[in-house]
């Protein structure tokens, strides 16, 4: 759900993902991998630097 909701970015989107229950309760090393999955041809150039970019902003806030 997290990476669904950092590739669109949505306010309610936001408002999920930074919601103290889901951010402390997320295991960091699966979220990796799956940021890294969903990268690895799956996207486009454009949305996969995008995705990058508000996950590593995402992990600096609430990791």
């Amino acid at each position: 759900m997290v990476v669904s909701k950092l590739s669109s970015m949505r306010d309610k989107d936001v408002e999920d993902i930074e919601n103290e229950l889901v951010y402390k309760s997320l295991d960091w090393n699966l979220l990796d991998k799956l940021i890294d999955d969903v990268c690895y041809g799956m996207l486009s150039d454009f949305d996969r630097n995008a995705l990058v970019i508000n996950y590593n902003h995402y992990k600096e806030r609430f990791k």
